[in-house]
């Protein structure tokens, strides 16, 4: 499907709290989308591998049957993690390799992304007041997406075992 068509939430049976530690893996090389939120239509969504691969966008997600709204909050190019990823097996990218990346929210609306690897690398930033206040619902929602129906996904509160 093209880039702008709509993307389908599979809502979790997570029910997390601030602070918030997710750990997350996939197999989608672009276009993952994470959604941490209310009631899996509205809240904070984290798209990593937008723009063809190369960029991590933040962005708020306000949603209602019929009607939904985006607004960017930041967008980082991200092109030595998505190469990484994609040369993950020996002799270039592999269907099926998985990438994993950590959100951690604290109390007081600082976010932290942590790409995972042999080189871990991590991007903080403050969330503003007029979206964090969503994430102060209990219990939050967590859903994911990708454009593609064979791509797969574990995610997890706290670290794995």
């Amino acid at each position: 499907p093209a880039r702008h068509e709509m993307v389908n939430y599979h809502l979790l049976e997570l029910r997390p709290q601030l602070p918030l530690d997710l750990h997350v893996e996939t197999t989608a090389v672009t276009d993952a989308y994470l959604l941490v939120g209310v009631g899996g239509r509205s809240g904070l969504e984290l798209a990593f591998g937008a723009n063809d691969g190369e960029t991590l966008s933040l962005r708020v997600v306000r949603s209602s049957p019929g009607w939904a709204a985006r607004g960017g909050l930041m967008s980082i190019p991200i092109p030595e993690i998505m190469a990484r990823h994609r040369l993950q097996t020996e002799g270039g990218f592999s269907a099926g390799a998985w990438c994993g990346f950590a959100v951690k929210i604290s109390a007081d609306a600082e976010m932290e992304i942590e790409f995972k690897g042999p080189t871990p690398v991590s991007v903080k930033s403050y969330i503003p007041e007029e979206v964090f206040h969503m994430l102060r619902n209990v219990p939050l929602t967590v859903s994911v997406a990708t454009h593609s129906s064979e791509e797969g996904w574990g995610v997890c509160v706290g670290p794995p075992p």
